[in-house]
């Protein structure tokens, strides 16, 4: 399921917003349309490239729709062919100030030893060829970059709406204990402590995760880790249960030591067993150092997703070790 759908920001074909043209990309097609009205519209330099920038000039003076990355593009190249000798020189230097303001400056160099081109003594046509290169990577990079950022941007809500709603539900069992005794005792329990500890830090790391998706420019892998939230949005949930888990693990003493909380619980053994009431009330960190080290480590067990799955690992194999001896 596609779940940036959900937070789309503007209405219409979602197959036009994550190319329509931002306010900046605007201002810089308002600068080319400036300079296509000073061509001679009675001799063009190419009367084709003429006549398309024409069409999408108008557009853009009507707004009958939507001016997107490839609109931008392909305007540009018709600026392009409609500009010749010295100029077209000039506008071929000012391109490339702008590709290699990408840090590309290797792969430019890369590619100037495999194609050499003499600006001095290239061709009109040979130098449009080497602008047009120049442009088809541009634009890819900046309809990629401005798509994954508008993807990463709806991410994030959907992110921090996923956690609100959990926390909610967390607490559901304790606004309806609270209500029934009237409530007269408001408290927060431990267990619930411990679980929204840990579903905040599986959302932080959710948040990370999605927000440190790798600018490489043009890799639509990008895209697809963007587009596809399913295992990020069960961070929440999977940071929720190995923080219960972790505290089951403190209150056992399976996990102990200077680092690690004490946590007190009912010591006396109860004839017919002890129900699971008396354990939640009577289970908790022992101080108020133990409850910061608790929510801490809860946190953590979130955070790093690793953290019990490895602990319980360590914990087996000891398991299997002693078994075995």
């Amino acid at each position: 399921m596609n779940w940036l759908r959900i937070f789309r920001s503007k209405p219409g074909a979602p197959n036009m917003e994550d190319v329509a043209l931002p306010d900046y990309g605007l201002v810089f097609l308002n600068h080319l349309v400036g300079e296509f009205e000073s061509f001679d519209a009675a001799s063009p330099v190419d009367a084709g490239a003429y006549a398309r920038a024409k069409a999408l000039h108008d557009v853009y003076g009507s707004g009958s729709r939507p001016i997107t990355w490839g609109d931008l593009y392909s305007f540009e190249r018709d600026v392009v062919a409609l500009t010749k000798g010295d100029e077209l020189k000039e506008r071929l230097w000012s391109i490339e100030k702008r590709y290699l303001s990408m840090g590309t400056s290797a792969d430019y160099a890369e590619h100037n030893k495999t194609f050499p081109l003499a600006i001095a003594t290239a061709t009109d046509d040979q130098i449009r060829a080497r602008i047009d290169a120049l442009l088809r990577e541009l634009y890819r990079v900046y309809t990629v970059t401005g798509c994954r950022e508008g993807m990463r941007n709806r991410a994030s809500k959907i992110i921090t709406a996923t956690m609100l709603g959990f926390l909610a539900f967390l607490s559901i069992p304790q606004l309806v204990h609270d209500a029934l005794s009237g409530f007269e005792s408001l408290r927060i329990t431990t267990i619930l402590a411990v679980m929204s500890a840990g579903a905040v830090g599986g959302f932080v790391s959710a948040q990370r995760r999605v927000q440190s998706v790798s600018n490489r420019g043009e890799s639509t892998l990008d895209l697809i880790e963007l587009s596809t939230l399913t295992g990020t949005l069960l961070a929440p949930i999977t940071g929720d249960v190995f923080a219960a888990v972790l505290f089951m693990m403190f209150t056992g003493t399976l996990l102990s030591g200077g680092l690690f909380p004490t946590v007190a619980t009912p010591k006396d053994p109860v004839a017919g067993g002890m129900i699971l009431e008396a354990f939640s009330k009577g289970t908790g960190p022992a101080t108020g150092g133990d409850w910061a080290k608790l929510l801490v480590w809860c946190f953590v067990s979130g955070f790093a997703e690793r953290f019990v799955p490895d602990a319980l690992d360590r914990l087996v194999s000891r398991s299997e070790k002693k078994q075995d001896s």
